[in-house]
């Protein structure tokens, strides 16, 4: 085929895959006119590409072309590329062919590889992304990432990389020829998940994790290759050609199907857990020999199947099944043994248990349901090598007995030896003093094991989801389990005041996901306040004990004051609400003034000085309120922020705050009816927030923050007779609350700010608002839907006063529409 036609075909492919399947006969018709051949070319590409096997790689838009079927590579042994010649071809792939080549000039003894797209594959999408896989390499400097070292355009114009040059084996055929043990493969494969964690947080994620993109060494090393399908989480950054056409187009999937997540498969949002799921078929496949699916010979749609709607066997069940017919599997059990110098059934006995289950939780189908890093996957691989608990196995008594006994089968088999030998006589109970001894040492090392896992749970998890739309009851979970464990060591260690401190922050962080008003919580605000007097009686002792971390128990013990004072506020007992708060901002004054240079003590005593103008404010404190103490506890804060910032500027908390201060410094202006002085305050705030928003698209709180500051500006509009524009503010707003609710659907604040919103948007459109529409008929129904919510919210948490008092002013707008 002459190379002008085969390009005039391809080009016609493309465009009709961009189309509905059903209106490209229309668009052929149209755009071969009287040529039958050239349309019969193109159509006869689609079949191929509707009928494409599971087998084949989809990793260009010529989905379902064989490499066979394209125009052959040239014959490109002996070019010159840059500052190298070509020695011979190393392999080729959907687009790009790989060759070994070595310096022309003969300066330097150095091989490397050199990466060029494939004649007749040079279209502009493939020439994208060969120049995307160039600036995702330029990122990466990993000993376990073959290295990027040049690249260009050759002389008739096809563009090339030159990279490391990895001589090595797949790690399958590696660690199969070598017959690597279980525990050897596992320590090879912690090296592949450290290299992905490190693309992982340069924002790159692989897709095509395999096997044959992971080489092992002569040296037992291994090298991560192939970026040529990956993404840039943060693509949108990165400069593009003025005109270019996008990397990802509608139709175009790029992948290898065995190991693709569903997500892939059925075209979803690709993430890092999608390199996790391929890292996952990956183990499966060095553990058990065999991958989790039989796909061969499988129509692409029973291929989707499969891939998001069938659950594989475990590794321990696949590993002992026979072969069977049209498998990619090519041992028997027996060899699969073999090649892990074991037999079929030690190695079931083996994988079962946890192997199984990290295994399993990798393949997930939910992304959020899999490990959230592959450095977290890692981390359970090291656990189960250590013989210590692993994340993803239930934490039952049986379970962590057992593997106490598996780590410590020395020390149980003496401890019961130890109990015959005592009928021995005195001789044999010194023995049993020296086995004592062991045995305490080895107890102390589990106490400290489980309090590590506690507080891995209480503080690294926790915090990462904090912020997090929609991770309530998962916060919920991950305290009240660290709280359990904490609570049984405090049992054991009645006077160890750093386990106290623990147990008392474990008690605060429970406390705040059931029903601080502050925080996404659970409206368990009667739960919250028993748990913050629980936090506070550990900490006192801790403050009072002589030699105890004084910084440490001060801070906590501050920030259980002021959470309680939160708690009682909102269930009305506002008097014990702003003792406990001044109390706190005692304490957090200490602290900042002894810390200055500290960021975070600072910013606490600035949210103590927040939470304390916002009660004593508040129109039902002591009957009045007082806007202008309100006032003055705010501009103390605003000046401890601003320190905040300039001491970090990516200090998150800092910066959202920022935006807050300046909304409640507006809220007293406008008591004060200086409405300029307020329109000032709230537009400097929404600025804040937006940018806040902008910088931090998955905070809660942000996102929280953004829709406040809007019905702010709307409140603006409404004094200045706009409702219309106000209106429109508020369903800004409410798109937000809604969207925050949705997905956190058990966080009773969520609820209850949902249901302010429709107030705030009933009393513009009927008659309540200071600018009204007289739309009664909206007004009603928005009174109505807060009402529901009001009640749901209140069927949670009865005693929540604040929620009560809104639900009482809805009830009265609703009775006064006509």
């Amino acid at each position: 085929m002459e190379p002008a036609r085969w390009q005039q075909i391809k080009e016609l492919f493309e465009e009709a895959l961009r189309r509905a399947p059903q209106a490209r006969s229309a668009y052929l018709a149209t755009a071969c006119r009287d040529d039958a051949a050239l349309r019969e070319e193109v159509e006869a590409l689609l079949a191929s590409h509707e009928q494409a096997t599971a087998e084949r790689r989809f990793e260009s838009p010529l989905l379902g072309v064989d490499a066979a079927e394209a125009p052959p590579a040239s014959a490109v042994e002996g070019q010159q590329v840059g500052a190298y010649r070509i020695v011979e071809a190393l392999g080729q792939g959907g687009m790009g062919a790989v060759y070994l080549a070595e310096r022309a000039d003969k300066q330097f003894d150095k091989q490397v590889a050199i990466k060029l797209i494939r004649r007749g594959f040079d279209s502009e999408l493939l020439r994208r992304r060969f120049w995307a896989e160039r600036r995702i390499l330029a990122r990466l400097e990993h000993p376990h990432i073959a290295h990027l070292y040049d690249g260009g355009v050759t002389e008739d114009g096809l563009p090339y990389l030159i990279m490391e040059y990895v001589e090595g084996r797949p790690i399958d055929e590696y660690c199969n020829a070598l017959q690597l043990s279980t525990d050897d493969r596992l320590r090879l494969f912690l090296e592949v998940c450290e290299a992905v964690h490190y693309a992982h947080q340069n924002l790159i994620v692989h897709r095509d994790l395999k096997p044959s993109n992971i080489l092992v060494t002569r040296e037992g090393s291994v090298k991560l290759l192939d970026f040529g399908i990956a993404k840039l989480l943060d693509e949108e950054a990165v400069p593009e050609d003025p005109g270019a056409v996008p990397l990802t187009r509608a139709g175009v999937q790029m992948m290898t199907p065995e190991y693709a997540a569903p997500e892939q498969v059925r075209p979803g949002q690709v993430t890092t857990a999608t390199d996790v799921y391929s890292l996952g078929v990956i183990l499966y496949e060095l553990l058990a020999g065999q991958r989790p699916y039989r796909l061969s010979g499988r129509s692409r749609g029973e291929v989707e199947r499969i891939i998001c709607d069938e659950e594989p066997a475990r590794p321990s069940t696949a590993v002992t099944r026979p072969a069977e017919p049209g498998t990619t599997r090519h041992a028997s059990p027996e060899e699969v043994g073999r090649m892990r110098a074991t037999q079929p059934s030690r190695l079931r006995r083996r994988l079962a248990g946890d192997l199984d289950v990290i295994v399993m939780t990798a393949l997930r189908k939910d992304p959020a349901r899999r490990y959230p890093s592959a450095q977290q996957l890692a981390d359970d691989l090291r656990r189960h090598l250590d013989g210590r608990p692993v994340v993803a196995r239930s934490d039952t008594l049986s379970y962590r007995a057992a593997k106490f006994i598996r780590r410590n089968w020395l020390g149980v088999a003496a401890s019961a030896a130890v109990f015959v030998a005592l009928l021995g006589g005195f001789g044999v109970a010194l023995w049993q003093a020296g086995i004592a001894r062991q045995e305490r040492l080895r107890a102390e090392q589990r106490f400290d094991d489980v309090r590590h896992l506690a507080n891995d749970l209480l503080f690294d998890f926790h915090d990462a989801l904090v912020d997090l739309p929609g991770a309530t009851p998962i916060r919920e979970m991950m305290v009240a389990r660290a709280l359990a464990y904490l609570d049984t060591l405090a049992r054991e260690a009645h006077d160890e005041s750093a386990l106290r401190l623990e147990l008392a922050e474990a008690y605060r962080r429970i406390a705040e996901v059931q029903g601080n008003p502050a925080n996404p919580n659970l409206g368990q605000t009667d739960r919250a306040a028993e748990s913050y007097r629980k936090g506070l009686a550990l900490a006192a002792g801790v403050l009072d004990a002589p030699g105890s971390p004084r910084e440490s128990a001060l801070q906590t013990y501050a920030l259980l004051l002021a959470g309680l004072g939160e708690v009682l506020g909102a269930r009305g007992d506002l008097a014990a609400a702003d003792t406990s708060l001044r109390a706190a901002v005692v304490h957090y004054r200490e602290l900042a003034e002894r810390y200055p240079d500290d960021v975070e003590h600072q910013v606490r005593y600035a949210v103590g000085l927040i939470k304390l103008g916002d009660l004593t404010g508040n129109p039902n404190f002591t009957n009045r309120g007082d806007p202008d103490a309100a006032l003055r506890s705010y501009r103390l804060a605003l000046p401890l922020l601003e320190r905040s910032r300039a001491l970090d500027a990516t200090h998150a908390r800092a910066a959202r705050l920022h935006g807050l201060i300046y909304e409640r410094i507006g809220t007293i202006h406008e008591v004060h009816d200086s409405l300029d002085a307020a329109l000032e305050a709230y537009r400097r705030s929404l600025d804040l927030r937006e940018a806040f928003a902008a910088e931090h698209p998955n905070h809660a709180d942000g996102l929280r923050d953004q829709a406040i500051a809007y019905e702010k500006m709307a409140d603006m509009l409404l004094h200045r007779n706009a409702p219309a524009e106000a209106l429109q503010l508020y369903e800004r707003a409410h798109a937000l609350f809604v969207a925050l609710l949705e997905a956190d659907p058990q966080n009773a604040n969520a609820q209850v700010t949902v249901a302010i919103s429709h107030l705030h948007q009933g009393d513009v459109a009927g008659r309540a608002a200071p600018a009204h529409l007289g739309d009664v008929a909206a007004a009603r129904r928005h009174y109505r839907a807060a009402l529901l919510l009001f009640d749901s919210a209140l069927a949670t948490d009865p005693d929540n006063a604040r929620t009560a008092r809104l639900r009482d002013l809805v009830r009265g707008r609703l009775d006064a529409l006509p």
